[in-house]
């Protein structure tokens, strides 16, 4: 008889010195656990029910979660169960096989162990397996983060869903590790500029291969424009500023009758190519000896919706025919010409007999 009360006074006092020790380790625990933990969710066992990843889960005001290394892909941080208390997702020692580490994220697999901190000792050591011989255990997807399959838990915890029917597990993948173009600029995380200076792809500093427009209006963004962009740094993707020169009319007259004599007009216009805006200046060459060109006015100016007309002031003596004019424009460090033909007409030498 006084064995069974030995028996039970110690079954007793196990039981409290468990609850005594998860209230221990819970309030030592929240001190370790800080902000910014990127794993999120619930898990289910059917034998100890929910099992929290973050407080921003279940609403806790106290600070604890999960956390996956983007780099490295090992865990750490804390679980909460209400019913075996905190799980150490990153145990450093005594693993009863391998893999010889906490969890860890490998490809899209988490293999390794987490520990809930309330084993007994007395048959239940608190380890869960993340992954081993069944064939569906822990993986996370890839594109968006969430996780499915099932660790162990031994007879105590047995089965764990990281995927039940109502919620799941989900890793908060920075931008910088996600494998998805996030602001769809051609570059993926590590490749990104905004990675290299920062931990999102929408923070790239302003490189025309980078900046997510495509700035040479070729129907190609960034690094997709693979002519212009074999780095993230290139400023190779410039628009290719351009104008040209029309004219309303190729071809203007000139009838000399008596002393010099000025030509039809043609109207010369630009035509802006790829947004360029710079003013343009006009000058004309030609063969004549003793031409003047006129242009009005002598400068066209963005957005070029009035013309430039042309004429040219020609000398009594030209002879008759087609002259070719050049007309040039100068702007924007570009020059661009056109010619203009001027077909020159005299009248017959009147003879009158004696």
């Amino acid at each position: 008889m006084l064995h069974l009360v030995k028996k039970s006074f110690i079954s007793v006092l196990l039981v409290t010195l468990a609850l005594f020790l998860s209230s221990f380790l819970a309030a030592y625990y929240l001190v370790e656990a800080g902000a910014g933990q990127n794993v999120s969710g619930f898990a289910w066992s059917d034998n100890t029910g929910w099992i929290s990843f973050n407080s921003s889960s279940d609403g806790s005001g106290v600070d604890y979660g999960v956390n996956i290394d983007p780099a490295s892909g090992v865990f750490s941080g804390y679980g909460w169960s209400e019913n075996i208390g905190w799980i150490d997702f990153a145990p450093s020692s005594g693993y009863p096989e391998t893999p010889n580490h906490g969890a860890m994220k490998e490809g899209n697999d988490v293999t390794g162990w987490a520990q809930a901190l309330s084993a007994d000792g007395l048959g239940w050591d608190g380890w869960i397996k993340m992954s081993g011989s069944w064939t569906n255990g822990v993986t996370i997807n890839p594109a968006t983060g969430a996780f499915s399959g099932y660790a162990w838990g031994s007879d105590v915890v047995g089965w764990i869903d990281f995927d039940p029917a109502l919620t799941e597990v989900t890793f908060n993948q920075p931008e910088c590790s996600d494998a998805i173009d996030n602001n769809a600029n051609g570059w993926i995380d590590a490749a990104d500029p905004g990675c290299v200076s920062g931990s999102v792809e929408g923070n790239d500093p302003v490189y025309e291969c980078s900046d997510g427009i495509d700035n040479d209006l070729n129907g190609l963004i960034d690094g997709n424009d693979i002519a212009q962009c074999s780095s993230i740094t290139d400023n190779m993707e410039a628009p290719d500023f351009d104008f040209s020169l029309s004219a309303s009319s190729s071809k203007i007259e000139v009838n000399i009758v008596a002393g010099a004599s000025t030509s039809t007009d043609s109207t010369i216009t630009v035509n802006s190519i790829a947004g360029f805006s710079s003013n343009v200046s006009f000058s004309a060459t030609s063969a004549i000896t003793g031409a003047s060109y006129n242009f009005t006015p002598t400068v066209s100016s963005s957005p070029y919706s009035t013309g430039i007309v042309f004429n040219v002031y020609t000398p009594s003596t030209l002879l008759s025919g087609v002259y070719p004019i050049t007309v040039k424009g100068i702007g924007g460090g570009l020059e661009r010409t056109i010619i203009v033909s001027l077909n020159v007409s005299t009248p017959d030498p009147f003879f009158k007999e004696f």
